[in-house]
């Protein structure tokens, strides 16, 4: 299990924190407020090439080829539309002298639904059921961002549940939960698919 590393951060006591730079006005009512809904997933096959080109970021555009949901060989990446969102992180504290304490690492979960179960949909979303955790992650939001950066995230854990609700007006969905470990949040860049 790899904990990625997004956060750079100073690795020895001799070393300072150094913050950056912040915006000097900050409670004008001029900024634009992003909405956070995730809306969609990027699943790339470990050791296949990145479908997404972080090279001119903030900007991400996608690579030629490299996202086809036709395929069904495990070579290319797999695009997938739908509602969802990460709420805080779980944080492991390691604590030293003096009462202090540092967060080593955090475990994130992404819960998303697909209301989209044609049968094509269908097959795909069980074969998550399978737990396999060989994919790259990559995310964006209905706000217009893409999080994952060139390599996207190791995933530690995957799995796709069909909920059949009881009650008159129910529809049918699937939610897939993944879950990650990191040092914190990755990069984020302008979302291709916005």
């Amino acid at each position: 299990m790899a904990i990625n590393n997004f956060v750079t951060c100073p690795n020895d006591c001799a070393t300072d924190l150094n913050l950056g730079a912040l915006d000097t006005l900050q409670d004008c009512t001029t900024y634009e407020q992003k909405y956070s809904q995730i809306y969609s997933i990027v699943l790339m096959p470990d050791g296949e090439t990145a479908p997404l080109n972080w090279s001119a970021a903030p900007t991400v555009t996608l690579v030629s080829g490299e996202i086809d949901n036709t395929t069904t060989d495990g070579t290319k990446s797999k695009w997938l539309v739908g509602e969802g969102g990460i709420d805080a992180p779980e944080k492991i504290l390691d604590e030293y002298p003096g009462r202090k304490t540092r967060t080593s690492f955090r475990t994130y979960t992404l819960t998303f639904n697909v209301k989209n179960l044609i049968d094509k949909q269908y097959s795909f979303l069980r074969q998550l059921q399978c737990g396999n955790t060989n994919f790259k992650l990559w995310y964006d939001t209905v706000g217009g961002h893409i999080f994952g950066g060139a390599n996207g995230i190791d995933i530690s854990g995957i799995d796709c549940d069909f909920i059949y609700g009881g009650g008159r007006d129910d529809k049918e969905l699937a939610t897939i939960t993944i879950t990650w470990e990191a040092d914190g949040d990755p990069v984020r860049g302008v979302s291709p698919f916005a």
